[in-house]
């Protein structure tokens, strides 16, 4: 088992209540910052919305709870979900399996479904383009288009789900992770000990660390730019324009086997 124990944020810096939402997924239930309790065990992904109401993805069901802890929605997948993002505009979800994208309305009717499982291909490279076109990230940015990162391409898609742009993200190595700064003018991709930042006009490259330590997610504060990363041993924070802040042990955070930060 990949985790013992899950730890996963659902923020909403935005427009969350005044005292901000969150909630988090432990081994055995959610919970949230009021005390709510919701016996579903082992959450894959969650999102928050606006009313402080939670998504959850585990196995190859979709969950929506009120903020209260009461059940509102239970949606069969068809296929394992992977990733959530909720729109905090107008309360929809965007739902990513490994290969497939639904957007659907608050009270999860679809909106749109881009994209079914590639068909097998006979090919001696079919597995390998498999693998390259299993999602690896998902991300809502504050103008509300998404965008998808796989094995091979970065995907900017739009609120009618008609794709604005894909294009090789030229990453030396394997891309697992994305954040979108969209008031700084950049993203950033993260994989195998490295950290780049490009320009979101130019795709040029902007900034680039290399790490010690393998990167397992990144989390984006949207307003001040700051990048928090955690790795095999630390959380660390970087500035908009790169530079190196906090670097905290996971050790001393009693961090164990996270699965996302937010």
């Amino acid at each position: 088992m990949k985790c013992l124990l899950l730890v996963l944020f659902a923020l909403l810096a935005l427009n969350a209540r005044a005292d901000g939402c969150l909630w988090y997924a432990e081994r055995h239930a959610l919970k949230n910052q009021d005390g709510v309790t919701v016996p579903l065990r082992e959450a894959r992904d969650l999102a928050a919305t606006a009313d402080c109401d939670v998504w959850a993805l585990k196995d190859d069901r979709l969950y929506r709870f009120k903020a209260d802890g009461s059940p509102d929605l239970e949606i069969k997948l068809g296929q394992h979900g992977r990733y959530l993002q909720a729109d905090p505009y107008d309360g929809s979800v965007w739902v990513a399996t490994e290969h497939r994208l639904w957007h659907l309305d608050p009270k999860g009717n679809p909106l749109q479904d881009l994209g079914v499982s590639p068909k097998g291909s006979d090919r001696r490279d079919g597995d390998r383009e498999e693998e390259n076109s299993r999602t690896r990230a998902l991300i809502l940015a504050p103008d509300e288009t998404l965008w998808v990162l796989d094995g091979q391409h970065l995907t900017r898609i739009g609120r009618d789900g008609a794709p604005l742009a894909s294009w090789d993200p030229r990453f030396r190595g394997e891309a697992k992770h994305l954040a979108v700064d969209g008031l700084g003018g950049r993203y950033w991709l993260a994989g195998e000990k490295r950290l780049v930042a490009y320009d979101l006009a130019t795709r040029a490259l902007l900034i680039e660390h290399r790490l010690d330590k393998d990167i397992d997610t990144l989390a984006l504060d949207g307003l001040t730019g700051t990048l928090w990363v955690l790795s095999d041993k630390s959380l660390l924070a970087y500035s908009r324009d790169g530079t190196p802040g906090i670097n905290l042990s996971r050790k001393t955070l009693k961090i164990d086997d996270p699965e996302d930060l937010a």
